[in-house]
């Protein structure tokens, strides 16, 4: 049969040849998008990096600004750019310019291979993680040297992608870094210290965890300290509590000020004080007083508060609180709560004063209705921020229109040279900044009122 009798019948057999093959076109759509991805994510991260060498080297030009800016640092600056461009956290960024510098300086062909679609930056930064345990730049030199070496032995030039396996990488240049000499225990100690912290992670259930990154022998004595005074308190009759529920309610306790306990390790451990008294006489119990009782801001249905409807409400911050934790924060005589009861009108009471610092009943207005910092990407609790003055005072009033919660970094970006924020009307923020990147902080939403059936009759 001629090439044109196959035409005719309407095109090739199922079983020609020159039949385009349906599964091997998704196998290389998948291998093409593969590629386009990896060399996607090194152009952003490359784009990135070369915005944060342009501020670099703009810090080091002679200041021609408008005087009375903050002056913002590169990293700040590209936090403030990226941050709301990208909808992407200060420490991804952070740690995004890192790994393209350790490339660029250590790496030059793998960043080229990232930059090519060929690798992606999973296995680059592999590659990169053992240079921190390197003692020196001549040592990180050598190091990454010998590991560019094996990837590129290992590459097959005509393949889309760098054929190397990620377990395969890891274990190399692990074999490789410990050729050299690695850096003291105590340099990296001093390094991790520097960064101890508190952390705390809401969880969606209306639990929370907060972590403590400390020394290590303190974290061992105060865990087993927590444990000592939780098995005593257990001993108490009626305790129905397990020992770990007895361990975090006696962390939140001590923390409050609730509780002090007078025992020491060794007296708690031989159930005898060294006057011959009773360990657990010396837990006291104390009234914190309403002033220094803890401040939970929560925006609640009135239905929910009522036990009327299971509408779960929402602390600052974003974290939702289940309803029925919603009443136990309100039955609960120990905290001082502050709520936004919301209705279907959803309206605010405007309140002002005289003075440049806000009076507490406006503070709590403003921490309601915006419960966290209004940069687009931050959601650090309204509590725990400044309330800056959208207008500056005294030109702008002490009211609840004009005051908006900023944490101190995004305090200063608002504040930098050619950063604006204006507050719209159905209560989002829009930010513009100094390159005329406009990004919108929408709205908090308020859990709506919602009764159970026959509820509302």
């Amino acid at each position: 049969m001629s090439p044109t009798d196959t035409m005719a019948r309407g095109g090739p057999e199922p079983d020609d040849p020159r039949r385009p093959d349906p599964d091997r076109a998704l196998l290389d759509a998948a291998l093409e998008s593969q590629v386009g991805a990896n060399r996607c994510r090194a152009l952003l991260l490359d784009a990135m990096s070369r915005f944060h060498d342009r501020r670099v080297e703009e810090v080091a030009q002679p200041r021609q600004g408008t005087p009375g800016f903050f002056v913002l640092t590169p990293l700040k600056a590209t936090k403030a750019e990226f941050g709301p461009l990208l909808v992407m956290g200060d420490r991804m960024i952070e740690t995004s310019l890192a790994l393209v510098a350790d490339l660029r300086q250590f790496f030059p062909w793998v960043w080229a291979q990232c930059l090519a679609g060929r690798m992606d930056l999973g296995r680059a930064a592999v590659a990169q993680s053992c240079l921190a345990r390197l003692t020196n730049d001549a040592d990180r030199v050598a190091y990454a040297a010998q590991v560019e070496g094996l990837l590129q032995r290992q590459d097959d030039p005509d393949a889309a992608l760098h054929p190397v396996r990620y377990a395969n990488l890891q274990q190399a240049a692990w074999r490789r870094c410990r050729r050299f000499p690695q850096r003291e225990r105590t340099e990296t100690f001093a390094e991790a210290f520097a960064k101890q912290r508190v952390r705390l992670r809401t969880d969606e259930n209306g639990m929370a965890s907060l972590v403590c990154s400390t020394r290590a022998d303190h974290g061992l004595q105060a865990d087993y300290r927590l444990t000592l005074i939780a098995r005593k308190r257990a001993e108490r009759d009626g305790e129905e509590r397990t020992l770990e529920q007895l361990r975090a309610d006696t962390l939140i306790d001590l923390i409050h000020g609730r509780i002090t306990v007078g025992a020491t390790d060794g007296e708690l451990e031989g159930d005898e004080t060294s006057t011959g008294g009773d360990p657990e006489d010396t837990i006291e119990w104390r009234d914190i007083g309403r002033f220094a009782r803890p401040i939970v801001n929560v925006v609640v249905p009135i239905s929910t508060l009522m036990g009327l409807s299971d509408e779960p409400g929402r602390m600052a911050g974003g974290a939702p609180v289940p309803d029925d934790l919603v009443r136990a924060i309100a039955d609960d005589p120990d905290s001082v709560w502050h709520r936004l009861v919301t209705d279907p009108a959803g309206r605010f009471v405007e309140l002002s004063t005289n003075t440049y610092q806000p009076n507490e009943k406006l503070q709590r207005t403003v921490v309601a209705h915006s419960p966290e910092c209004v940069f687009p990407t931050c959601n650090r609790p309204a509590t725990v921020v400044d309330l800056d003055h959208r207008i500056p005072w005294p030109l702008g009033r002490t009211t609840s229109w004009n005051l908006q919660p900023l944490c101190d970094g995004h305090h200063q970006v608002k504040h930098s040279e050619g950063f604006s924020v204006v507050r719209e009307k159905d209560g989002s923020y829009t930010w513009t900044s100094r390159f005329g990147t406009m990004s919108r902080k929408p709205p908090p939403e308020y859990p709506p009122v919602s009764w159970s059936r026959g509820a509302a009759a």
